[in-house]
Order: C-alpha cells, then structure tokens, then sequence
C-alpha cells in the first residue's frame, strides 16, 4: 500500500512537470507565430505601391499560423495606417498580433506582438 502510494505520488508530480513543460513549449511557439506573422505583414507592406498602403488597413482580421485568413484562425491581426505621421510625407503602418487562449472562449487573447514600420516616398523628377 505504501509502495503505491509513492508511485501515485511520484506519478502525480510527473504529469504536473510534463503539463507545464508542454504549455510552456506552446507559448513559445505561438509566441514566434505570433513574431513571423506581424513580420510578414509588414514585408508585404514594403512590397505594395506606396499610393496603395491604405489598403492594408485591417481590425482584427483571424489568420492561421500562416498569416492567412481564415474563419478559424488562432491569430487575430491588426494593423493600422496613419498618414503624415511620424512627419508629413510618411506613412506609418503598426502591425499588432496576438494569440488565443487555449481552452478560453473566442474572444480571449493574449501575448501580443506588435512593429511599426514608417514607409516614405520621395520625389525622383527633377
């Protein structure tokens, strides 16, 4: 009796040491999902035309861990555009991305990441 009340205790102890070692590997890898996701909204902002930033404005758009839209995505994207800011002639895009809360309802997130990024355009005529 003794002897599986050791094993019981050593066992318990166990999966409390692997249930948090697993959700601290899953905050970790949503959290560089988190970082490549913002990351590749703001490269696809440095590829757009410059007349056309404006159209990459967007309020809590849903993503998968690709940055993709999707109706069940784990991500929830925003980003902003001011023009004219931080000076005129420039346009700033902010980029926030967060996660879910696994096992919480839709509308809890956490571990957000957010990058600005101030595009300009300048005038080559002469």
């Amino acid at each position: 009796m003794i002897a599986c009340t050791i094993i019981l205790i050593v066992m318990a102890g166990c999966y409390l040491l692997l249930d948090a070692s697993m959700t601290l590997a899953r905050t970790a890898r949503d959290a560089y999902a988190s970082t490549t996701i913002t990351n590749a909204r703001l490269d696809r902002a440095k590829m757009v035309a410059y007349s056309a930033l404006s159209g990459l404005a967007e309020n809590g758009t849903l993503v998968d861990d690709y940055g993709l839209p999707s109706s069940q995505g784990r991500f929830r994207r925003v980003t902003t555009v001011t023009t004219n800011q931080p000076q005129s002639g420039c346009t700033q895009l902010t980029v926030t991305t967060d996660v879910q809360q696994p096992g919480q309802t839709a509308g809890c997130y956490y571990n957000a990441h957010s990058m600005t990024l101030v595009l300009t355009t300048y005038d080559t005529a002469q």
